[in-house]
Order: structure tokens, then sequence, then C-alpha cells
């Protein structure tokens, strides 16, 4: 299930959220910046957290990063953004994922390439394993398919277009699937503490940052929804996949996806809550 998630579904769905969006439309430069610009700060402040907190369990680096790092911005963050602004919503959440979704992948394959145990520590040897590897990951190349053939309005016949939905369809269920058949309760009691942390930094203390920073520089609205969800958002159930076919550690993954999936009901709302009250959003 691993495999047909990590090399068919998942390159196919973010082929598909990538290719159907509207890049001529996006204008926002100073956004689309912040956006990547805020995804990398996150992702080094994670990291260098990640290093010192875990450097007698340098074996969970990795999985502790992603799960602390990605969100499901594509399946859970889409839907919310579209619920919270209602008829007030112009699709900038959409445009939004192909700079979102493509950042938060490439994250993930960099810190599980270069934290695998088999490759021992960083040289240059690994630089350049690394850079191949992000190359030649399904998820980037269905990213790097779904922008060519968006920037250059490539039509698609509508049986390919049929075709790459049934695909896609398959990710989600099949991951949750995955997910459910490894866990082991007691195996993840092993390592509660680091999921919990990691958990605490992907839904109360990066939103708390960087949405506090957004509003600082102006960002309101349909922009701040945006931030909002991206950062708030539960780990994504496609971090158990990546972290099961990169050497990561799926037990710590699997912890991290479960607490942040359950308590991010209860965060997200609050979040919401103060932002409207706020007139932010």
């Amino acid at each position: 299930m691993n495999r047909l998630v990590f090399t068919i579904a998942l390159p196919v769905m973010l082929f598909r959220n990538v290719y159907q969006a509207d890049f001529a439309a996006i204008f926002d430069l100073r956004f689309i910046f912040w956006i990547l610009a805020s995804i990398f700060l996150c992702f080094t402040f994670i990291w260098v957290v990640g290093e010192i907190y875990l450097r007698k369990q340098p074996h969970l680096i990795g999985a502790f990063v992603q799960g602390a790092f990605r969100c499901n911005y594509a399946i859970v963050g889409l839907t919310l953004a579209d619920n919270i602004l209602g008829d007030t919503n112009t699709g900038l959440g959409a445009l939004a994922a192909a700079f979102v979704v493509t950042s938060y992948n490439v994250g993930s394959v960099v810190v599980l390439t270069v934290k695998d145990p088999d490759k021992g520590k960083i040289n240059l040897s690994l630089i350049k394993d690394m850079t191949i590897g992000v190359c030649k990951n399904p998820s980037v190349i269905g990213i790097a398919l779904g922008v060519l053939v968006g920037v250059f309005e490539i039509p698609l016949p509508i049986i390919a277009q049929e075709g790459v939905n049934y695909i896609a369809a398959l990710c989600s269920p099949i991951a949750l699937l995955a997910i459910g058949a490894s866990i082991r309760v007691q195996a993840i009691m092993q390592c509660l503490k680091p999921a919990l942390v990691a958990s605490a930094f992907k839904i109360i203390i990066s939103p708390l940052i960087f949405v506090t920073v957004s509003v600082w520089l102006g960002f309101r609205y349909e922009n701040l929804v945006v931030l909002f969800v991206m950062f708030a958002n539960p780990t994504a159930i496609m971090s158990y996949v990546m972290a099961a076919r990169m050497n990561g550690d799926t037990t710590l993954t699997s912890a991290i996806i479960l607490i942040t999936t359950v308590c991010s009901v209860f965060t997200m709302t609050v979040g919401v809550y103060v932002l409207r009250t706020l007139a932010l959003i």
C-alpha cells in the first residue's frame, strides 16, 4: 500500500492539484514570497530544534521534523479555507497550493534523505545523493509535470483527466489504511514524548509565531486564512507514506498524525474564533 501511494497515487494527486491551478491569475508576488519564506523559516527552525532536542535519538530527527513541519494542506487545508471564506472565496488557496505543496514535499524529501540512518554523516557524497534523491522523488516529479502542463496550458483529453482523478482518489483512503494497519499502541507510547513535542510545534507554536508575523506584515482576510490553515493544519497523512518509503521512523510519524489530527479540532476552532473576533478574517 505504501509503495502504491508513494509511487503512483500521491504523485498523480499532486500533479492534478498543480496543473488545475490558474497560474496566470497569480499576481500577488508579495504573498507568494511570504508563503515560501515562512515555510522555509518554519522548516529551518523546527530542524534546528529537532537536532538539539533529539541529539541522543538522531534516528528520530527526520520523522520529527517532517511531522512538526508538513501540513495536510491539499486535502484538509483547502476544504477548511473554503468553509471559512464562504462566498468571499476567490480561489486564492487553490492557486497557492502549487507553491505550498511543492515546498512541503521538497522539504520532507530533503530532511528524510539527509537524516536517513543508512547514509551516515553529511558529506559531499551525501549532498550529491540527496540532490539526486530529490530529483527522482515521485512527488517532486508529479509537481514538476503539473507545473509544466499548467504553465504551458497543455490540454489533457477527457479520458486522461478522468484517469488522473480516479488514481488521485486512491491516495488518502489507501494511506489511511496503511497508517491504521501499522499502529501499535505500545510502540507509540515509547515515542510519546517526542510525538507530543512535535505536535505542539505543528498545531500551536508554529501557527502562533507565523500567523502573528503575517498579521504584523499586513496580511488580512483571504490571504490570512490561507496562511492560518497552512500552519495550523494537522500533519499530512502522506507524511507516513513518505517516511515509510524513505527510512524514516513510521511509529513516530503515525503518532504525530494521530495527535495533531485529534487536537487540531480544538486548536483550529480557537484560532478561527480569535481571528474572527479581531476582524482579521
